[in-house]
């Protein structure tokens, strides 16, 4: 994938590209989605940010991830199942 910034650059720094959409609409959100597509990314919103140094354009090979390989990968639990599972406990 190749991006051409929609603005001119006169001093060096960085910038944050996101990505959403009807792709990633159907993929469970997180941090673990992030870790799959390939390129440093943070899951954020309604889908991925990627933080790249102030370019005329980027390249990117990223790897949009099946359904199944997204629930696979997600990590079982969270603080609020952990939460409700040791209250259960008591």
């Amino acid at each position: 994938m190749r991006i051409t910034s929609p603005v001119a650059f006169y001093e060096p720094g960085n910038v944050l590209l996101r990505f959403f959409g009807p792709p990633l609409d159907g993929l469970p959100a997180g941090q673990d989605v992030a870790d799959l597509m390939g390129v440093p990314a943070a899951w954020r919103g309604r889908g991925i940010q990627v933080a790249v140094p102030a370019a005329p354009s980027w390249r990117f090979q990223i790897h949009l991830p099946s359904l199944e390989e997204a629930t696979a990968k997600r990590t079982p639990g969270c603080c609020c199942t952990l939460a409700y599972t040791r209250a259960l406990q008591r």
